[in-house]
């Protein structure tokens, strides 16, 4: 899948691609999680989050070890997650954002998304340990989902600047099962 395309049922997966009938998706899924851009932006997802999303990707990690892919449902658009591989180390994937439809939420299409990445990153990244992600402090529903995922607060915070909103995050983590004997890494 973080090459291609995957499916679990009726919920599918695809990585964006450089076009705009891509970005166009992304952003209007991003607009349709404002409760999210309200606690960490302080305002709904602005015009170009989902060029932005795309794009950015922490100084020095490769442009094909960024990866943004889209969640679907019956061919609409429900979810999007962001996954840097080899970040912030060489056995470390760092999911920097996982929205959801809010109007979808509590359906299970999250927890169903995140397994169908999960399984592809240990069977195509066979390298990888653990799985990291930040979660926004007060956000107790997504750091509620995280912990159902296997996911355990890490004791770290830091502090994410957009403007003059600043907001906490909290890290959490997730060992990956190590590689099955005979497997290659």
């Amino acid at each position: 899948m973080l090459d291609g395309s995957t499916d679990d049922g009726d919920l599918s997966a695809r990585r964006v691609t450089r076009s705009d009938a891509d970005l166009a998706i992304v952003q209007g899924g991003l607009e349709r999680a404002p409760a999210y851009f309200l606690a960490v932006d302080g305002a709904p997802a602005r015009p170009g989050a989902a060029r932005r999303l795309r794009d950015a990707r922490p100084e020095g990690l490769p442009a094909e070890n960024k990866h943004t892919l889209i969640f679907t449902r019956g061919g609409d658009a429900v979810g999007s997650v962001d996954v840097l591989v080899g970040h912030p180390g060489p056995r470390t994937a760092f999911v920097s954002l996982r929205v959801i439809d809010e109007e979808r939420g509590g359906r299970g299409l999250g927890g169903r998304g995140f397994r169908m990445v999960g399984c592809e990153l240990r069977g195509h990244r066979p390298a990888l340990r653990r799985i990291r992600l930040a979660v926004v402090e007060g956000q107790d529903g997504a750091m509620t989902f995280w912990r159902k995922m296997g996911f355990v607060a890490t004791g770290e915070t830091s502090v994410y600047q957009d403007g003059d909103e600043e907001t906490t995050l909290v890290m959490f983590e997730k060992a990956l099962a190590p590689p099955r004997p005979g497997t290659v890494e």
